[in-house]
């Protein structure tokens, strides 16, 4: 792989983003004139960017990930583990609702096992697929890599 430089420009920047902010606090956040950058594409990620998009539908989110897809290191983690199902409940996952995964693991016959309610792991990556096609985040992968993070507001780049 071809490690290409982009810089992002964040004017707009008040502060930095977390899950655990409420909706008015991560709107206010957000830049206002560009895009949303964030590194990496796991299940956190998927989870910020279904977020955001839930609140912001046509939110400019780039997300830069070595592999190029969503959820591409931790589903190969868990294919060689052999990883049958979570260790987390099945409200912890990247949907904003908290019962949706159950709903989609009915739907596709593929409820959890446990008495506590732990996905399957064949459930939650179907779940996540679906995740990324109801927000509209396909595609929005980059194959490439951070290099470095200026914190100071003004650039990142990647």
């Amino acid at each position: 792989m071809r490690t290409v430089p982009v810089t992002a420009r964040f004017a707009g920047v008040k502060k930095t983003c977390d899950l655990t902010m409420t909706t008015a606090l991560l709107m206010d956040a957000l830049p206002v004139d560009g895009p949303i950058v964030v590194i990496g594409a796991g299940p956190h990620a998927l989870t910020f960017c279904a977020r955001i998009r839930s609140i912001a539908r046509d939110a400019p989110i780039t997300v830069v990930d070595p592999s190029g897809g969503w959820m591409h290191e931790w589903d190969g983690l868990f294919r060689r583990h052999a990883i049958t199902d979570l260790r987390s409940p099945v409200v912890h996952h990247p949907h904003p609702e908290p019962y949706a995964l159950m709903r989609h693991a009915a739907s596709v016959g593929l409820s959890s096992r446990s008495t506590y309610q732990q996905p399957r792991t064949e459930a939650f990556a179907s779940f996540c697929r679906e995740v990324v096609e109801v927000f509209g985040l396909g595609g929005r992968v980059r194959a490439d890599r951070a290099v470095a993070v200026v914190p100071d507001g003004e650039v990142v780049d990647v």
